[in-house]
């Protein structure tokens, strides 16, 4: 009885057809086998998250530009007396609290030298107007340094007139303002935090977005 050669045996050369030496045959693979893997599309919510981080970034560097800008801007209106001469005049052209600042090399990390100098402050009529202690603010940008070291209440409008005592030299200028740093500020800051929170809600989303892929 003779087997018929079948897909598990080989033809030997020089042996009869169906001959088998005992050798497994490889198979061979199907041809859908050797496709290659088909490329998943990146889900669109990672491309939504990674434009939220764009965003983050311009508009936190946006919102800190302006906010910079505009404190420069804020420090240069600033009224400013000088204290070689012993202080000087201060136009008030609405009524409201004042603020007074020295401005001097190494203030905003230390203390003003204005410290315990005698001053007097006086109204468009003559009449004395009371400098409160400062609450001692500080700031340091564009090359000034400044630390609050009084205040006033301003009831008109007016020349107002400041004169300190130059008995004891100390360097640097007064500056008056009837305003502060709070708007610059705020913008700064909107800058900071509204850039930070939409930054991480772009890359959670983007994290979100990958995890869904992966599972698919």
């Amino acid at each position: 009885m003779s087997i018929s050669p079948g897909p598990w045996h080989a033809g030997i050369p020089g042996r009869p057809p169906g001959a088998f030496d005992g050798r497994p045959v490889r198979p061979v693979a199907p041809a859908w086998a050797h496709r290659p893997p088909v490329a998943r599309p990146m889900p669109t919510v990672v491309w939504i998250g990674c434009g939220l981080v764009a965003l983050g970034v311009l508009l936190g560097m946006l919102f800190v530009a302006l906010g910079v800008g505009s404190m420069r801007s804020t420090l240069d209106g600033y009224q400013r007396l000088s204290l070689v001469s012993g202080g000087g005049v201060i136009r008030v052209e609405r009524p409201g609290v004042y603020h007074v600042f020295h401005e001097a090399p190494g203030v905003y990390r230390g203390r003003s030298a204005l410290a315990g100098t005698r001053a007097l402050l006086l109204g468009p009529g003559g009449s004395k107007v009371e400098l409160r202690p400062g609450g001692g603010g500080a700031y340091a940008l564009g090359g000034r340094e400044g630390r609050e070291v009084a205040t006033f209440q301003a009831p008109t409008t007016g020349l107002y007139r400041l004169a300190v005592d130059t008995s004891r030299p100390v360097p640097g200028e007064l500056a008056v303002t009837d305003g502060g740093l709070t708007g610059p500020l705020m913008l700064v800051m909107t800058g900071v935090f509204g850039g930070l929170l939409t930054l991480g809600a772009g890359v959670a989303t983007v994290i979100a977005g990958m995890r869904r892929r992966l599972s698919r």
